[in-house]
């Protein structure tokens, strides 16, 4: 196959790399010939062809990380699918593999200006470790994994903001732990919290990432500029003995607001005891306590949790939000939660928001509160301070027809 005029100007390409700070690029015709490339060389980029009669390359990621983790690849590239589908058509593939730990990217096939953005996304979203990739399960002991959360020394927190989709204003933010091994960069959630779960660690996990939001709050209360966190848990972490008491003991020992704390209940593990759990929630919405609900639609029991339990908000999942524009069926989940939250009385916030038109269309409907990397990607807790001390007086999102800028 031709990939066309776009991907044969070299003198092209290498500006582009330099503007992303990337500094190697390959591109692919044949998969086979380019693992063997690969194997030779490592790069930071592959650009490769996926359209309706070009498809082999939807696998490439995929085929990436496990070449990696037989050590046949010193590191995985980013990939760019150059297609003249629409973009929306790859969106949700191509998020779910970043949340696998490769950085993938869709750009047309025929506009410059278009691969130019995705090789800038790269940039921004790439792993931390110079051409760093995910850590497949076998590059990391569980032991290895256990004493870094115990100890906390390889773990952090990033905070996602949530913004008000009609007057652009922060209204809270979402904190996700991080693990930088040691030896090997960043290791996607994704690997080590099933690997979390399976050694009963989860807890550890929870008391680390509690007790950084607790400073992060800290630091917003004295400059009067507070905002409601929210922090993931299982059923399974929630329902272990004396967590609860504990984060609510610890609240009011550190001064904070009950009303800055929201627990975001995953859907994760099965819950056995929903009335235990539906009680034990209760106790902390009395207390003051936000309880949200992530990935709304994607679980078997989404419905029963939703009416039995008392949630003050929950998450569309990120998958219906990127389908909404081009799956009648997506938009008619995304139609039907929001008109849900209306009737149940909860907020309700909309999950990986990655284009303006997703924002537009969510203010069409009537959602009022999203995140995604449109509106602001995770950011290290200084920089997120930085960002909230700097937003008493946030300009408005674009109107349609209006430019809109990255955070």
């Amino acid at each position: 196959m031709a990939l066309g005029p776009l991907t044969r100007s070299t003198d092209m390409l290498s500006g582009l790399l330099i503007q992303g700070d990337l500094h190697s690029l390959r591109v692919s015709e044949t998969r086979g010939q380019l693992e063997a490339e690969l194997a030779a060389e490592a790069v930071d980029v592959i650009v490769c062809e996926v359209s309706g009669d070009a498809s082999e390359h939807l696998n490439l990621p995929v085929r990436l990380l496990r070449l990696y983790a037989l050590n046949r690849l010193a590191k995985v590239p980013a990939v760019i699918w150059l297609s003249d589908l629409p973009a929306q058509t790859l969106d949700a593939q191509a998020s779910e593999l970043r949340d696998a730990g490769v950085g993938v990217e869709v750009a047309s096939l025929v506009d410059k200006h278009s691969l130019a953005g995705a090789l800038g996304r790269l940039a921004t979203r790439r792993p931390a470790r110079p051409g760093g990739a995910a850590c497949p399960p076998a590059r990391f002991t569980e032991d290895k994994l256990r004493q870094s959360v115990e100890s906390g020394q390889e773990f952090r927190i990033v905070l996602q903001p949530q913004y008000d989709l009609t007057t652009g204003r922060m209204v809270g933010a979402e904190a996700l732990a991080r693990w930088r091994h040691g030896g090997f960069g960043e290791i996607p959630p994704s690997e080590f919290l099933p690997a979390l779960r399976r050694l009963g660690r989860k807890c550890a996990l929870f008391d680390f990432v509690l007790a950084r939001v607790h400073e992060v709050l800290h630091t917003l209360l004295r400059a009067n500029a507070a905002l409601p966190v929210s922090i993931n848990a299982s059923a399974a972490t929630l329902a272990i003995p004396g967590l609860l008491y504990r984060l609510d003991a610890g609240a009011r020992r550190e001064g904070i607001p009950a009303e800055l704390l929201k627990i975001e209940l995953t859907e994760d593990v099965d819950i056995d005891d929903i009335q235990r759990i539906a009680s034990d929630l209760e106790w902390m919405r009395a207390r003051g306590f936000g309880i949200s609900m992530d990935d709304f639609g994607t679980g078997t029991s989404t419905l029963e949790r939703l009416t039995r339990l008392p949630f003050s908000e929950f998450k569309i999942d990120r998958s219906f939000v990127q389908r909404m524009h081009t799956e009648p069926a997506a938009r008619a989940v995304v139609i039907t939660a929001l008109d849900l939250g209306r009737r149940l009385g909860m907020r309700v916030v909309a999950e990986g928001i990655e284009r303006s038109e997703h924002i537009y269309l969510l203010r069409e409907l009537g959602c009022h509160v999203g995140q995604g990397y449109e509106l602001c990607r995770p950011l290290e807790v200084s920089d997120f301070i930085a960002k909230v001390l700097n937003e008493a007086s946030a300009q408005p999102l674009p109107r349609n027809g209006e430019q809109y800028r990255v955070a």
